[in-house]
């Protein structure tokens, strides 16, 4: 998922696809997540929208999603490996 993670979260839509990946995703599966950096400088939305790794695994712990690693692609984008716990 590229740069839309902040906008299922911030317009309430993310449930019912999140729960969906968890769905189809095997147990051991990865959803890699990737999102503009919570900084102020570059490129991406307003810093207000922007999630922080922290913020992207506490969104999805309750899908039954856990954190593996945080990766910086570039100086204002991050990637977020997560992988799902059992469906």
């Amino acid at each position: 998922m590229a740069t839309v993670f902040h906008d299922l979260l911030r317009e309430g839509t993310g449930e019912v696809p999140l729960r969906e990946i968890a769905r189809v995703l095997r147990t051991g599966g990865t959803l890699a997540i990737v999102e503009f950096k919570k900084v102020e400088d570059g490129p991406g939305p307003p810093l207000s929208v922007r999630l922080s790794d922290h913020e992207v695994e506490e969104a999805l712990k309750p899908f039954g999603f856990r954190k593996e690693r945080v990766s910086d692609i570039a100086l204002s984008i991050h990637r977020s490996s997560i992988g799902v716990e059992g469906n």
